[in-house]
């Protein structure tokens, strides 16, 4: 009897039931051993077969390395899958040390890997935010209430989720925020810092349904980026975090037309330190080009021809510098206002996309 085993139905069903079967399946027992039937009788083909190159044969299996059970002399069939096959998922993972008790968190923190963490990794293939906050989480209450507030928040604002299970988290991390500081735990520094810049995310989700921003999580931003800590060398975790920073303080001086309250006199982030060969740097360096701009427009100060001549030549070396990996690979410009009034511009690298 032939059995056809597809990986996905035809009907191309998504993720969630892909592995639904049709009513029309068959399920059939099974002996203990199998013999596999080599229809294309390739001989070119990969792995172990017999000389007639035809047939598989599948004896009892060595299942000496697999289980610890004393085999004796009891036949295959009387075996328990549990007790050959050890790699099920309670042997495989340490279920008992889960630090995501429940579905609802680890589903709020799926939803922020998934769709939250990438607006923390623009210009950054990479993905160094995320893929630090998925490595510290587990062991910082402060940066996991920070994520679940921050991926509630967005639920609450796109859904029907409860609102007050993101004030809930965010309440929760703000505490774990005030004891570390009253404790001057300088080594949850960086920890502290992204936990500052996600709550500021949900921040200004608030102020749209508050009709108010309360900005208590820029002052944080501000005291951070000025402090001592920041002259030292920096962690992957708090480099990245500052460039979020940078963006969020950006566009929040562009909407008040003031200029920037955060520190741009900073090791990693002078222009001699970027390469612009590389994606991340030049997108960094258009960044940082204009916060000065912002800076030149909205300062407070007498404005110089030789000061505005310095922002142009940067420009122009950057633009003497585009990646080529930013430019499309296919353009076309919109068929119709009708059907959309955008063009269709496909990029391969993720960054410029973002960018």
């Amino acid at each position: 009897m032939l059995m056809n085993i597809r990986s996905q139905p035809e009907d191309g069903c998504p993720n969630e039931c892909e592995f639904e079967f049709s009513a029309e399946q068959k399920w059939l027992d099974l002996p203990a051993n199998l013999v596999f039937v080599n229809d294309a009788g390739d001989s070119e083909s990969t792995g172990t077969f017999a000389e007639d190159n035809e047939t598989i044969a599948i004896g009892e299996p060595d299942i000496s390395q697999r289980s610890e059970v004393s085999h004796g002399t009891r036949a295959w069939e009387e075996y328990n899958a549990t007790e050959v096959f050890l790699g099920s998922p309670s042997t495989v993972y340490n279920t008992s040390n889960r630090w995501l008790t429940t579905a609802e968190e680890a589903s709020l923190f799926r939803h922020f890997l998934e769709g939250l963490g990438p607006w923390f990794d623009m210009n950054d293939d990479e993905k160094t935010f995320t893929r630090e906050l998925i490595r510290k989480a587990p062991t910082s209450p402060i940066l996991l209430t920070a994520i679940l507030a921050l991926a509630s928040r967005h639920l609450a604002t796109v859904s029907s989720f409860d609102s007050k299970i993101a004030d809930h988290y965010s309440e929760e991390c703000t505490t774990e925020m005030i004891s570390c500081l009253n404790n001057r735990d300088e080594s949850k520094n960086d920890d502290l810092f992204a936990a500052t810049i996600i709550l500021r995310t949900k921040e200004e989700m608030d102020a749209y349904s508050h009709g108010s921003d309360q900005q208590a999580h820029l002052l944080g931003i501000k005291a951070f980026t000025h402090s001592d800590w920041f002259a030292s060398p920096p962690s992957p975790l708090r480099e990245c975090t500052y460039w979020s920073a940078l963006r969020q303080e950006i566009n929040f001086a562009l909407v008040r037309q003031r200029p920037l309250d955060i520190n741009l006199h900073i090791n990693f982030v002078r222009r001699e330190s970027f390469d612009l060969t590389v994606e991340k740097d030049w997108s960094n360096c258009c960044t940082l080009n204009l916060a000065h701009i912002i800076m030149f427009c909205f300062e407070y100060h007498q404005r110089s021809p030789t000061e505005f001549q310095v922002l142009r030549n940067a420009l122009t070396e950057l633009c003497d510098a585009f990646p080529a990996t930013y430019n499309p690979f296919y353009y076309s410009r919109a068929a119709s206002a009708s059907v959309s009034p955008f063009p269709q511009i496909w990029f391969a690298s993720e960054a410029a996309g973002k960018f």
